[in-house]
């Protein structure tokens, strides 16, 4: 009886560092390889993403949208990539979390990536917009810019990566 009950404090011990690992891993290479960007990058970046903004505003949300009739959160960022940077990105959220150089939350510039978690999977992703804010397709609202500090965003961000050279 007391060897049962030791086999199994041993495997749940074993299985929490497992799932702990696999959970708090991060995907990529540190940023501390990745040397920032000159101002002028950022200022042309920050133009090009308002000036698509400022078109697709409003635009709604459909699960699989990938036009101006309709987006899904991967499908905007797809769209809004390809017309403003002329860069292909992968079609969903969780093959964008792995592309690019995964960087930290301090180091998030105009342009990267950002992606969130609801659950054990990246379940949503928007694209950073400078001074706390950044641009994505909202089911509820469709294409919008929101405030990373709000508490529903703040609670379920995951990570970020820097797909822009």
């Amino acid at each position: 009886m007391r060897r049962t009950y030791l086999y199994s404090i041993m495997l749940m011990l074993t299985l929490s560092f497992t799932f702990s690992g696999c959970t708090f891993k991060k995907m990529g290479t540190s940023s501390k390889y990745y040397q920032p960007r000159d101002q002028g990058f950022l200022t042309y970046t920050s133009r090009a993403l308002h000036k698509e903004y400022n078109n697709l505003k409003g635009t709604r949300y459909c699960y699989g949208g990938t036009t101006r009739r309709c987006f899904d959160c991967s499908g905007f960022i797809i769209y809004t990539y390809k017309k403003s940077f002329n860069k292909n990105l992968p079609r969903t959220t969780r093959q964008m979390a792995k592309k690019g150089v995964w960087i930290s939350k301090r180091e998030l510039e105009i342009g990267d990536l950002i992606f969130f978690k609801s659950g054990w999977h990246v379940s949503h992703a928007g694209i950073y917009m400078g001074n706390g804010k950044f641009m994505h397709s909202s089911s509820s609202r469709g294409v919008v810019i929101s405030r990373l500090e709000n508490s529903y965003w703040k609670k379920r961000y995951y990570s970020a990566r820097r797909v822009l050279d």
